[in-house]
């Protein structure tokens, strides 16, 4: 029942599944409490954090949170604001009041084009699910060099293994689902 910390092995449950004693923990997502026992209700890996015991799905679909770091392809450009691919369920919006340059009504296109990738920061997300981006913001830019790549979801391991991967290697994954990596060349991170 862990998230990789404390030398504890992941555990891969099933619903219905018994993770463990309810003994001085709390249930969260993906669980419930039955006769003193806390029962996985989704299929995932189990996950304890804070004394809460949770199951991490397996496959789910992204879905973004203010302060999330992001790499997004411009899908669609309008007048005043680009709609933008999180590899989530729903669009994000970029204003060109939130983009880096100085954009007049109407020129959107002269600054990115559909295809194009960003690297932005979720700014809200509100209870009608609009994402609303932000390039404003240091690091935050249009990505021009290197080949994003989809790798395996790494949600379940830890966050100390995912700074040693970042560490040793030129690359570097998002917390998305389906992971887009950047690969640069040297060993720059962005």
């Amino acid at each position: 029942m862990s998230n990789g910390q404390n030398g504890a092995e992941l555990r891969l449950v099933t619903p219905g599944m018994a993770i463990g004693p309810l003994a001085g923990k709390r249930v969260g997502s993906g669980t419930i409490a039955q006769n003193d026992t806390i029962i996985a209700t989704r299929l995932g890996w189990t996950k304890e954090f804070n004394n809460t015991v949770s199951v991490d799905p397996i496959n789910s679909a992204y879905m973004p949170r203010s302060g999330d770091l992001i790499v997004a392809v411009v899908a669609e450009v309008r007048n005043n604001l680009w709609f933008m691919n999180v590899n989530g369920p729903f669009q994000g919006l970029l204003p060109m009041s939130l983009a880096p340059w100085k954009v007049e009504f109407g020129a959107a296109r002269q600054h990115m084009g559909i295809g194009d990738v960003v690297l932005a920061r979720v700014q809200e997300v509100d209870e009608c699910h609009n994402v609303v981006l932000t390039m404003k913001g240091v690091g935050l830019r249009r990505l021009t060099q290197g080949t994003t790549v989809r790798c395996p979801n790494q949600s379940h391991r830890s966050p100390s293994w995912r700074r040693q991967r970042n560490r040793a290697t030129p690359t570097r994954c998002s917390r998305q689902p389906h992971h887009h990596r950047r690969k640069r060349k040297g060993l720059d991170r962005w």
